[in-house]
């Protein structure tokens, strides 16, 4: 422990005696961080993007194929005799579009922006539209279930391996909304460091 601290003191001492960089290694070192931060807000936003039209075109499959063979899901056989048909068709319908709004939100982000911080202004409006539309699906599928298991009799405990009906498509919006936060956090560090950066070459 104490040969640890001694190397830690001696990495200290040495940073201390490192020369200041000038303006220009400075600039170089934020624009790194910028491009950096740029590329990897377009990979995490292009990953989690196309996951949500894959889930979102799967829902809407099920949303057809519930039109075209009622019942013959095992999901959706859960539902039979309690509700209509053509209502879970809707609820189906309603999670695809969740979750393609998500995927709109994370497309509308300009990750080439020059500024510091990718652009989210324009999937902002699509966020709150999908936050609304992700609780009023949650309430749709949380209301079918209850009747589903008021109608049929069966347990609360057989029920619950048909929660990610309702909390599917939420729980992914605040995937979305944790992401978009972690990398605007990311950005105001490199904004605070591009700031320090300015404050120490005017000082």
């Amino acid at each position: 422990m104490t040969e640890m601290r001694r190397r830690q003191a001696v990495s200290v001492e040495e940073l201390l005696q490192e020369p200041y960089l000038d303006a220009e290694e400075q600039k170089e070192v934020v624009h790194r961080l910028k491009q950096q931060h740029a590329r990897q807000s377009q990979q995490w936003t292009t990953v989690f993007g196309v996951l949500a039209v894959v889930l979102g075109i799967g829902c809407l499959y099920l949303s057809w194929h519930q039109l075209r063979d009622p019942w013959g899901l095992r999901h959706h056989a859960f539902f039979s005799g309690s509700v209509n048909s053509g209502v879970i068709s809707l609820a189906e319908a309603c999670s695809g579009t969740s979750l393609l709004l998500s995927a709109a939100a994370l497309m509308t982000i300009d990750t080439t922006s020059n500024n510091h911080t990718p652009s989210q202004q324009h999937c902002k409006p699509v966020l709150i539209i999908n936050a609304l539309y992700a609780v009023l699906t949650a309430v749709l599928w949380s209301y079918l279930l209850r009747t589903a298991v008021r109608f049929q009799e069966e347990s609360l405990l057989h029920a619950a391996h048909y929660m990610w009906l309702p909390f599917g498509p939420m729980l992914y919006m605040l995937l979305v909304f944790y992401l978009l936060h972690s990398l605007n956090g990311t950005a105001c560090d490199v904004a605070k460091l591009q700031t320090s950066m300015y404050n120490l070459h005017t000082a």
